[in-house]
């Protein structure tokens, strides 16, 4: 009676291990075959680089409603990737989006002194316009410490305000009294382990408040944490050209 007691309970720990180990961040290298395999389903153009740094990064390039849908179901809550996004032609606005946890998110300021966690829409939707993505493997700690930081700015801005921001504002979520802007918001958001910044997780050493900066050193200097490369908008019949290039060059 006792063996097949502690047998049982010897099988239920198995059991929970496994079921742990399920639930964990994919590693990196999982993450990079994932998006490799939701391209090539899916149709997408798509290629793999090494840094030489030994860096690698998988590229691909969504185009049209079923690619933005596949990615958005490879990259939805539970998968820990944070996109870092940038737009990329001639006169556009410089301005840093972020996807997470199937949320758009930006920032945006009435003053440059309060800012505010917005949402940029509701879904990755088809365009003529060139988005790019760097895709970013966060540890299962990192991404909870991130939803922490937007639960907060939640909760500090309060509802949206009508005329003057006044307090509502985030005040300590991203760690916005270092000062900060859009930029700087997701380059610096003190989500590691012992309160590190992500661009010092990434091995880019001090945040960077440059839009297309931070966008260009993502794809080019960045550790292997950024695993992904995208290039949202149109088919593009040249992108498996030039395979060592980067292809934000903004």
């Amino acid at each position: 009676m006792n063996t097949v007691r502690t047998n049982r309970w010897q099988i239920l720990a198995v059991v929970a291990v496994a079921v742990r180990l399920a639930a964990a961040a994919p590693t990196v290298p999982q993450a990079r075959a994932a998006l490799q395999q939701t391209a090539r389903q899916t149709g997408m153009m798509t290629y793999e680089r090494t840094l030489p740094s030994g860096a690698k990064r998988q590229y691909v390039n969504p185009s049209g409603p079923d690619a933005m849908a596949a990615l958005e179901r490879a990259t939805a809550r539970g998968s820990n990737v944070l996109e870092i996004m940038h737009f990329g032609y001639p006169g556009a606005p410089t301005h840093s989006l972020a996807r997470f946890d199937g949320q758009l998110l930006h920032t945006q300021t009435s003053n440059w002194s309060k800012w505010r966690l917005r949402s940029w829409g509701d879904r990755l939707r088809p365009s003529a316009h060139k988005l790019y993505s760097a895709m970013i493997q966060l540890t299962d700690k990192e991404a909870a410490n991130l939803r922490a930081q937007i639960r907060l700015a939640v909760e500090e801005q309060g509802p949206e305000p009508h005329g003057d921001w006044g307090t509502a504002h985030m005040k300590n979520a991203f760690a916005a009294d270092r000062g900060i802007n859009c930029t700087s918001t997701w380059s610096g958001v003190p989500i590691g382990e012992k309160g590190e910044p992500l661009s010092k997780l990434l091995g880019l050493g001090h945040s960077s408040g440059d839009p297309h900066g931070f966008q260009r050193a993502l794809e080019g200097e960045a550790n292997d944490r950024v695993f992904g490369i995208a290039v949202y908008g149109p088919k593009l019949g040249d992108f498996a050209a030039r395979l060592e290039e980067p292809k934000f060059q903004f």
